[in-house]
C-alpha cells in the first residue's frame, strides 16, 4: 500500500520491532507498537541524522464517525529538522495519499 502513494519501493515488516525502509532509503526505522484501527508507533528517522539517532513518531486514530481523526506526534526530532520532517510528512504522506485516493485531510 506503502508504494502506491509514494511511488517508490517500499520494505515494511508490519509487526511489532518489523523494520521499514521508504523513500529510496531516506527514511527507515522500525515499528514500536501497533494497535490495529487505533495507533501506530515508530523509530522514525532520515538516512542523514545522526548514526543511531532516532525521532518517536506516533500515530493515534480516532473514529469520528464518517471520518478519522489522525493525530501525529514526533518527539527526538533535532531541531534542525523539524520544517524539515514536518514538510516531508505533508508533502510525502498526506498530499500523497490524497493525490493518489481521492481523499486526504484538513491539517492543522
Amino acid at each position: 500500500m506503502v508504494q502506491a502513494f509514494t511511488h517508490l519501493a517500499a520494505f515494511v515488516e508490519a509487526d511489532r520491532g518489523g523494520k521499514f525502509r521508504l523513500l529510496e532509503g531516506n527514511v527507515h526505522g522500525e515499528f514500536a507498537e501497533l494497535v490495529p484501527d487505533k495507533k501506530i508507533v515508530m523509530r522514525w528517522r532520515f538516512a542523514s541524522w545522526p548514526p543511531g539517532h532516532y525521532s518517536v513518531v506516533t500515530l493515534d486514530f480516532t473514529d469520528r464517525g464518517s471520518e478519522t481523526e489522525l493525530t501525529l506526534e514526533a518527539k527526538g526530532v533535532p531541531t534542525s529538522e523539524e520544517e524539515r520532517m514536518k514538510e516531508g510528512w505533508q508533502r510525502y504522506y498526506f498530499d500523497a495519499i490524497k493525490q493518489t485516493f481521492g481523499y486526504g485531510a484538513r491539517i492543522y
